[in-house]
């Protein structure tokens, strides 16, 4: 009867070690005495279409679409992918972040920021996919970027745009920002010129001469050097 409890016992024993020894935590969760975990990164290389391989370089929405197309395009899910530049907008790694739901994807900058200080990138590029087909963003989309943007700048890496992918096309967060600046400057142009033109006809209707234009500053005339 005893050695029985005795071969049960070292039976048990051996387990223990086992399982510590390949888990690397006692059974109470402490890290292995004597051993500290340690950070690896792992490379799988993947093959991209003959014609980018000569683009050595990305700077923006329309240079990192190729590289997200054929990944987004044809989920049934979101995902979202990020890709790691360095200094010089090489492209160094691609990596898929989070796989969501067919309605959203969360996008925590944790996780982005931390492959991007392992890889040493200095700009990021994040793209996901829309299943519905429509590249319109939405409220969380804008709201995702200008977060993950702002943590960026906190450890000097440029969050350079964020992409959203369906069959066919591709939507820019940057460029469509862009785009509603310059509209809106269109638009306070023409305001502006408009109101001047109503200006100049209300002056007309009273008879009143309208204002010569302000002549041009005449030019700085440098002076004379003296002689000896």
């Amino acid at each position: 009867m005893a050695k029985t409890i005795a071969g049960a016992k070292k039976r048990r024993d051996r387990r223990r070690i086992l399982k510590v020894a390949m888990t690397g935590r006692t059974e109470v969760g402490h890290s292995r005495p004597g051993y500290v975990r340690e950070v690896t990164l792992t490379y799988r290389w993947v093959r991209v279409p003959e014609w980018l391989e000569t683009t050595t370089r990305v700077y923006g929405a329309r240079h990192a679409w190729p590289f997200f197309r054929s990944r987004l395009e044809n989920r049934v899910r979101e995902a979202l992918m990020a890709l790691y530049l360095s200094a010089s907008n090489v492209p160094l790694a691609i990596e898929v972040v989070h796989v969501g739901s067919m309605a959203e994807t969360p996008c925590d900058p944790a996780e982005i920021l931390r492959s991007a200080l392992q890889l040493g990138a200095r700009g990021v590029i994040v793209a996901h996919n829309h299943p519905s087909g429509s590249p319109r963003p939405s409220y969380m989309d804008e709201h995702s970027f200008d977060r993950l943007k702002e943590a960026g700048e906190l450890l000097g890496i440029q969050i350079l745009d964020s992409l959203i992918v369906v069959p066919g096309t591709y939507y820019s967060i940057v460029d469509g920002r862009n785009l509603a600046k310059v509209q809106e400057n269109h638009k306070e142009m023409v305001a502006r010129r408009a109101a001047r033109a109503q200006a100049r006809a209300a002056r007309a209707a009273r008879g009143e001469a309208s204002p010569a234009p302000a002549p041009d500053p005449a030019p700085a005339v440098a002076p004379a050097a003296q002689g000896a």
